[in-house]
């Protein structure tokens, strides 16, 4: 497909798509003459650490418009780039990071910046690590919503002696630093030819922002030293102990209507501050007035008025008064806000006020205490089913705790055999609470064996604990050392109990060395496969290297040696059983690394193998991708037999034969015969574990997803796909989703970082409308920032 520039571009980088030397464009015609004497026509890239596609660009010449880089037209096969930005400022993140370098080096600090997304482009923030004098500095370009940025500050002065924050945009990160130090550094930079000149800025509260080449300033054991910052030192002007002071007072504004809220999950508990009244309820956050910085305090509501949560920022609304009573010790803060009421901001009005962005927030005030809705008592049928369903998972619990485990939900839900795996946050909550009732602090809770598919603690455990009426750790930090004892315990305490007999005589378990058992024929099978399928991805990587240079050259080499050296390692492996799968985890990571940096395959795709019908004109002229060698991973998910392979299955409208040994298949070569097909039910396991690895990163905010990240997140479950098993998995693991939610789905691109051409297909099988081509990008965007906004607020 011809890829179609929707915007001009100024800005590209030279050596390869991955590479870090940027350029820019001049706009002039006679210019743009030398520009092309000097550096050539063809060594320009759309690079990936600009955001963009990884193709060539060539620069065009115009005598009546601005002179600009444009996309290949003639190269074929490949889809809209995807890059947000082209303007002169669009690198300057790479112009930051090789000028600070070469500064750096200059005084005899050899170190490398590391760029950091928060979302926005790849480098919202370029940050430096000085481990000889354990400073760190760090350019934040983009600005981070306060509480990310306040958990980054704390968590770096723990590491660092001395913590130099340097901000490209005002906002309330800035207003804090300038509230600690009595200044803030500023940086921008200004074009000077073809490159970007880095100019530091100095600003205090009173002073006018005064801007020096970043040549003129110096890095000393106190930080980053400007020439305004030295005059200013020397006028008494400025703090000393830089972002470690406590930020001087705040000014707090009393109209409700010029004051916002969010709610604090850090701070301690409530319980003996001399705030807390009887009929009302405290909550700890941070408050921003109109004008001023964003201060720490405590918010005082009526027992009537739900509960801010973590999700929204809130407007004050009714009677707002300050209290105030004498410091005490131990008492916490000395004064607090009192309110009626709270308003719900919108997601546009919440970001402005720089706390951070909440999931779907409506201007809607919350309700009074007289208008409290009346929670549905359940009925008896209800209470005694939960406490059925409780029973039996109490006892998988037991079980897993005797072992010396943990669990997710959905295993668990397979272990009790009910329909399970799909209730809602809520009612697994209310579940995992009936089993740990009633709370005794001789008996260690089972709640804590129940994790994420990646290990992690349930994000509604915190929620668990106050049902059950359980102090609740006041950190995320204390909450892990807390859980980590809560598990040892659980396994101690039930792991020197006999597990329940079962009905069924068992034999004696026997105790498996796994450092001697020989592996089953199967993984010899897929190791066997997997060595084949490594053998020919080798040789399309050496092929691949000699039409490469620069950065990407050298990654490619690193991995074909990577690549080599594990092939050498196969006939040990075959030896032992943990060898062997512990080969074939890690020939999956070499694969997926040589898959990325070689790109499309080498050679003309199979005709007619496995592609889909209904894909739209954005992607019919698209080839389907294919893999190798016929592949056969350790997946943890247990396959069905071939005989259960040949069934129909609808896929984008057509009839498709599952017979891995179709004319088809038969027809194609080794090197380009797609992957055999899974049966219906392993594809709906595959899905159902997708879908809380994808529920995961949504919930998080995380980003965008290739099928290689997915694999990766799903620990080797999720073997390399037919396409059209990547078509029935995506819409088997949005089967469930609303009509009125965007798809999960929506979250898995092409290896180019664009929209997944099976989107369209998924969203025909599931009856949503089709989008128009012209709009496609603009919901792309719209419904995947929707989709984290959704997500957040579910625990």
């Amino acid at each position: 497909m011809t890829l179609i520039d929707t915007r001009l571009v100024q800005t590209a980088v030279m050596g390869g798509p991955d590479s870090d030397r940027p350029v820019i464009l001049p706009e002039e015609p006679h210019n743009l003459d030398e520009f092309r004497r000097q550096f050539g026509t063809n060594d320009f890239w759309c690079g990936t650490l600009l955001g963009g596609c990884g193709e060539n660009l060539r620069s065009k010449r115009y005598e009546t418009k601005v002179c600009h880089f444009a996309h290949n037209r003639d190269h074929s096969g490949r889809r809209t780039c995807g890059r947000t930005s082209g303007s002169v400022d669009s690198a300057d993140h790479l112009f930051v990071k090789s000028h600070v370098t070469r500064w750096l080096a200059d005084q005899g600090h050899a170190v490398r910046g590391e760029l950091r997304s928060f979302g926005h482009c790849p480098g919202d923030a370029v940050e430096f690590s000085l481990r000889a004098t354990r400073q760190h500095l760090r350019f934040e370009l983009h600005p981070e919503d306060y509480r990310s940025w306040r958990e980054a500050a704390d968590s770096l002065s723990a590491k660092e002696q001395h913590i130099e924050w340097v901000f490209g945009r005002d906002g309330a990160p800035l207003q804090d630093t300038l509230a600690r130090q009595g200044y803030a550094l500023r940086a921008r930079c200004v074009t000077e030819g073809n490159e970007r000149r880095v100019l530091i800025g100095t600003m205090t509260a009173k002073e006018p922002l005064v801007w020096d080449s970043l040549d003129d300033c110096l890095m000393t054991s106190s930080g980053l030293l400007t020439p305004a910052l030295d005059e200013l030192r020397a006028k008494g002007i400025v703090r000393e102990g830089g972002s470690r002071n406590a930020p001087l007072p705040g000014i707090l504004s009393l109209r409700g209507a010029e004051l916002v809220f969010a709610v604090d999950t850090e701070a301690a508990p409530t319980a003996q501050s001399p705030f807390a009244a009887t009929g009302r309820h405290l909550v700890p956050g941070f408050v921003k007035p109109a004008g001023s910085r964003i201060v720490r305090a405590h918010l005082s509501l009526p027992e009537g008025v739900p509960a801010p949560v973590e999700q929204y920022v809130y407007r004050l609304s009714g009677a707002v008064r300050l209290l105030v009573t004498e410091p005490g010790e131990g008492a916490g803060s000395s004064w607090a806000v009192r309110a009626d009421g709270l308003v719900k901001l919108n997601s546009l009005e919440a970001e402005r006020t720089g706390l951070w962005r909440p999931s779907v927030a409506v201007d809607a005030p919350l309700p009074k205490a007289s208008r409290a809705p009346a929670t549905r008592k359940p009925s008896a049928g209800e209470i005694r089913r939960r406490s059925e369903i409780a029973a039996e998972l109490r006892t998988a619990l037991t079980e897993v705790a005797a072992r010396g485990k943990t669990i997710t939900w959905s295993r668990l839900a397979e272990r009790v055999g009910r329909a399970l795996i799909h209730l809602p946050d809520t009612r697994r909550q209310a579940l995992l609470v009936e089993v740990d009732k009633p709370l005794s602090p001789d008996r260690p809770l089972l709640c804590v064996l129940v994790v994420t598919h990646l290990g992690h603690p349930l994000p509604y455990l915190s929620d668990i604990l106050r049902s059950l009426g359980a102090d609740v750790p006041a950190s995320e930090t204390a909450m892990k050392r807390w859980r980590q004892a809560e598990i040892k315990k659980a396994h101690g305490a039930y792991g020197r109990r006999t597990t329940p007999i079962s009905v069924t005589p068992v034999k004696p378990a026997v105790k498996e060395q796994p450092t001697s058992s020989p592996p089953p024929q199967g993984d010899l099978l897929t190791a066997r496969n997997k060595l084949s399928e490594m053998r020919e991805k080798l040789k399309q990587a050496a092929a691949t290297r000699d039409r490469t240079k620069g950065s990407r050259a050298q990654r490619l080499a690193q991995a074909i040696r990577q690549g080599e050296a594990h092939v050498q390692l196969h006939q040990d492996a075959c030896g032992q059983k943990n060898s062997l799968r512990k080969w074939l985890m890690q020939g999956d990571r070499v694969l997926d690394e040589l898959d990325r940096l070689i790109g499309r395959p080498i050679g003309p795709p199979a005709s007619g193998s496995g592609q889909l019908a209904d894909r739209g004109p954005a992607s019919r002229s698209a080839s389907v991708p294919q893999t190798t060698a016929v592949e056969r991973r350790e997946t943890g998910v247990r396959e069905q037999q071939p005989a259960e392979r040949q069934r129909p299955a609808s896929v984008g409208g057509n009839v498709v034969a599952r017979n891995a040994s179709s004319p088809q298949s038969r027809s194609g070569t080794k090197e380009s015969q797609a992957p055999e097909r899974l049966s219906e039910e392993t594809v709906q396991k595959l899905a159902d574990v997708a879908r809380e690895v994808l529920a995961d990163v949504a919930r998080s905010g995380g980003g965008l997803l290739t099928w290689g990240d997915l694999r990766l997140r799903m620990g080797g479950a999720l073997p390399h796909l037919h396409p059209d098993d990547q078509g029935e998995l995506l819409v088997a693991l949005d089967w469930q989703t609303p009509a009125d939610e965007p798809l999960l789905s929506i979250l898995i691109t092409s290896t180019d970082a664009s929209l997944h051409w099976l989107y369209r297909h998924v969203r025909h099988n599931l009856g949503r409308d089709r989008v128009p081509d012209a709009e496609l990008e603009a919901h792309w965007t719209t419904e995947v920032l929707r989709l984290r906004q959704v997500w957040r607020h579910r625990r």
